[in-house]
């Protein structure tokens, strides 16, 4: 490990500093940066690895040509068995997908497909925002996309985590609205309708917005 990331592990590891400052303390470009975030991911310090997971998100929101240039190393974090590190991981792809001309993550899109249904909610979830990200910025993807999503709430879970994905779903489904062709918004419009009539009211809100929008 070189001096520069060992001073990059201590500033993070330091609790009272805030790791948004990260970028203050590395003397480098933004791609020696983003390749020193990638190499801390392999370090024993769990609150440096988790906060440098959390900036490389940051940093594929804000460069995301940057990070993208190291689109091999996000697709390898996605078998990540640390949930903050997959979870970031899934985040910045979802904010690269405007760089992918050269198709890398129509080649990944079925194990983040997979992840829709991972028993962790919360893994879910960011597949949620990170498909409909990538479906916002590579329309010729939506139609891989679009009937898993639509269909969420028939994944065996406990209700609760159903109704919260599915309602994040009818919420997220909104982003696309004038994206998508006249077959994929039909499938949309009925999705929304069937939130729209069902029983629980966290689903029907978001779906009847959606349904507003879509109509």
């Amino acid at each position: 490990m070189s001096s520069k990331i060992h001073r990059l592990v201590e500033f993070l590891a330091e609790p009272d500093n805030d790791p948004n400052g990260a970028r203050d303390q590395f003397k480098g470009t933004d791609r020696a940066y983003c390749a020193a975030l990638l190499e801390l991911l392999g370090c024993q310090e769990k609150r440096a690895k988790n906060r440098a997971a959390k900036l490389i998100a940051n940093l594929a929101k804000e460069k995301p040509k940057v990070v993208y240039a190291r689109m091999d190393d996000l697709i390898a974090l996605l078998a990540s068995k640390e949930n903050i590190v997959l979870w970031n991981a899934l985040i910045s792809i979802g904010h690269v997908a405007g760089e992918d001309e050269a198709g890398e993550i129509a080649k990944v899109l079925p194990k983040m497909l997979k992840l829709l249904s991972s028993e962790t909610m919360v893994t879910a979830a960011n597949a949620i925002d990170s498909l409909v990200n990538v479906a916002t910025a590579r329309p010729e993807l939506v139609g891989k996309i679009l009937g898993p999503l639509t269909r969420i709430g028939e994944i065996e879970r406990n209700e609760d985590c159903r109704v919260v994905l599915t309602a994040k779903v009818a919420k997220q489904l909104a982003l696309l609205v004038g994206k998508v062709d006249a077959r994929q918004k039909m499938q949309m419009v009925k999705f929304a309708e069937e939130q729209v009539a069902g029983v629980t009211e966290r689903i029907a809100k978001p779906a009847a917005k959606l349904l507003k929008k879509l109509t």
